[in-house]
């Protein structure tokens, strides 16, 4: 849902889970009160077909189970689902997808140039010197106690600079 807000908010017909107040203090806040149609086992589906959505988006990692998934909720909905690569790696890629999918090129060309430059950023990372890099803690959850694993999507921007800074050791610059 968040992925499709930031493509085409006007095109968003429900979250699939309750905003926090974190979420709600970047949202516009004609997108608040918008439907929570739930998700995985919560889906409510006599909710999203009230909805009539064109079709759904569905946003993970594209395997043989997610596509299973997709076609398994096709059939629940009525309607076409699509499979979008959620791996930040491929943000740029799915940007480009989503603006030509929903006919919002020109929008999405720029999430995708922010993504392309976000990226180049943090290999220029690679660059400073030992002595001037920082550590960092990256918490989840309300009380930012829990920590996002090494490979899990939460830690996946983290684990990009940390294989920046790998590198560098490996070549013997850090």
């Amino acid at each position: 849902a968040i992925f499709l807000y930031m493509a085409a908010p006007d095109k968003l017909l429900g979250w699939n889970y309750e905003l926090n107040d974190t979420e709600k203090s970047i949202i516009l806040e004609e997108y608040h009160d918008i439907p929570n149609f739930g998700m995985g086992d919560a889906v409510n589906y006599d909710a999203v077909i009230a909805a009539n959505p064109a079709i759904a988006v569905n946003c993970g990692t594209i395997d043989d189970v997610m596509i299973s998934d997709c076609d398994s909720l096709s059939e629940k909905l009525g309607i076409p689902v699509i499979a979008v690569d959620s791996d930040l790696n491929q943000s740029a890629a799915a940007f480009r997808f989503m603006g030509e999918l929903l006919g919002v090129e020109d929008h999405c060309e720029q999430l995708a140039a922010y993504a392309e430059q976000t990226f180049a950023d943090i290999a220029a990372l690679g660059d400073i010197p030992q002595e001037d890099k920082v550590r960092v803690y990256y918490g989840n959850g309300e009380d930012s106690l829990e920590t996002a694993p090494d490979g899990s999507s939460h830690a996946q921007i983290l684990d990009t600079i940390h294989a920046v800074n790998v590198a560098d050791l490996e070549l013997g610059d850090g």
